[in-house]
């Protein structure tokens, strides 16, 4: 049976959890970890998604990486 999509994106969340909290320990930035805890709570409060594009990114032109300079 396929995952919901709801499963995934909470299976994906928890992931860039455990990510945010191993680099976080890894840097011994603990506030790192405690920002991106309030983030998630604010994006949760309000609905966020990830699919949705900051309204800056239309008008900016998109970041160039340094292999392109």
């Amino acid at each position: 049976m396929a995952a919901t999509k709801s499963t995934r994106n909470a299976a994906a969340a928890t992931e860039a959890l455990k990510q945010i909290t191993y680099l976080a320990a890894a840097l011994k930035a603990p506030r790192i970890t405690e920002a991106a805890a309030r983030l998630a709570d604010q994006a949760r409060d309000a609905g966020w998604t990830h699919e949705v594009p900051h309204p800056s990114s239309k008008t900016r032109p998109p970041c160039r990486s340094a292999a392109d300079l």
